[in-house]
């Protein structure tokens, strides 16, 4: 039986112990500045300057989430476990009254706390030029970005603890994150895109389906399908994602099913591994 005192009191630890890390905090300043300039100053990858609405400014911030979002989850989570066994603290955590689903549960809800507080801080300034410009309609769409934002940072914070629950060393955890990070966020579309020119597009097993399936594997191309079907106005910004998905995978239900499955899947796999490991 779980015990939620116990989870509770291990998240609150595993909180305080990552607010104390100081990289966190440089993150979220970038990610405030950043978003600051993007929302007020202009959004220059449109090739556009001043303020242009809430439509042009959440698909300018979606880009900057795209980038620090996950890497601010792997920063946090991936030596939640491998740095309490380098410390020799896992063994006198597993010697308490807490069980290992515990132990794994307090952490990961710990670390969605820490991610959470971190977007709402850093795009929290963007919001208030949003509130004092626009109406409330526009004002719900900017929540649904700040939601789906956190869905990310939480999706990559699964991913972070489950590299953190099979490694054994800070090094060899940090270096997967950053490789997967790397991966997901350069490598993955581009390699799409590489197969969509080299076939012109006319091979058999390429069309909208199964583009869009691969999408659905990148947990960041979720993030950027799930805002666009929830948000008025970004498909315009988004034409290319549109065009190649098809209605079926812009689905919102069959999005939220797979938002769902990227922070389950890796934690319940974590959690396993966790439970099987030997100290």
């Amino acid at each position: 039986m779980i015990n939620l005192k116990v989870i509770l009191a291990i998240s609150k630890k595993e909180f305080i112990n990552r607010i104390k890390n100081i990289s966190l905090f440089i993150l979220i300043f970038i990610l405030a500045i950043l978003s600051l300039a993007i929302s007020y100053f202009g959004t220059s990858p449109f090739g556009l300057t001043g303020y242009h609405g809430t439509s042009v400014t959440i698909a300018s911030l979606m880009s900057l989430s795209i980038y620090l979002i996950p890497l601010i989850s792997f920063i946090l989570g991936y030596d939640s476990i491998t740095g309490e066994e380098e410390d020799g603290t896992m063994p006198l955590l597993l010697s308490s009254s807490a069980s290992r689903s515990e132990i794994y549960l307090g952490k990961f809800i710990g670390l969605i706390l820490v991610i959470s507080i971190a977007i709402l801080a850093g795009y929290g300034i963007s919001g208030i030029i949003i509130l004092l410009k626009e109406n409330a309609s526009h004002i719900i769409d900017y929540f649904a970005f700040i939601f789906s934002s956190i869905l990310l940072g939480i999706s990559f914070i699964s991913v972070a603890l489950l590299i953190s629950s099979f490694t054994r060393s800070r090094t060899s955890s940090i270096t997967i994150s950053v490789f997967l990070w790397f991966f997901y966020i350069f490598i993955y579309d581009l390699l799409l895109i590489g197969i969509l020119v080299a076939t012109k597009g006319k091979a058999v097993f390429i069309n909208n389906a199964v583009i869009g399936g691969f999408l659905l594997v990148n947990p960041a191309d979720v993030y950027r399908l799930f805002t666009i079907s929830f948000i008025r106005g970004l498909k315009g910004y988004y034409g290319l994602t549109s065009i190649l998905t098809g209605k079926f995978i812009l689905n919102r239900f069959l999005l939220i099913f797979v938002y769902i499955m990227w922070i389950f899947l890796p934690m319940f796999s974590g959690m396993f591994i966790f439970y099987k490991k030997r100290y």
